[in-house]
């Protein structure tokens, strides 16, 4: 649910891309904005699933041990940020690649 995605996402991302998923530009350690502002919605969700399954960069593998309900928590999470036009054009991408 987007309650549970709240929780991981506070409890495991908000400390890098912020509790509003506004990002960070630290020069030590860069967190791209995750809230629409950005570039995050341009991804499929397989992408950004295996990014939080992964990591990616600097970024660690924050839901290594996370089930697919729990990273599609923090999908739905995020997702609220967006605007239509992004919403719309990113499920379009996921449709596209699985």
């Amino acid at each position: 649910t987007v309650e549970d995605g709240e929780v991981l996402f506070q409890a495991n991302c908000a400390t890098c891309h912020d509790q509003d998923g506004e990002g960070y530009a630290r020069a030590d350690y860069p967190a791209p904005a995750l809230n629409g502002s950005m570039h995050a919605w341009h991804h499929p969700d397989s992408q950004i699933a295996d990014i939080v399954r992964n990591g990616f960069g600097q970024m660690p593998a924050a839901g290594a041990g996370w089930t697919e309900d729990d990273i599609n928590a923090v999908l739905a999470y995020i997702k609220q940020w967006w605007e239509p036009e992004q919403l719309a054009y990113q499920t379009e991408a996921s449709r596209q690649d699985p």
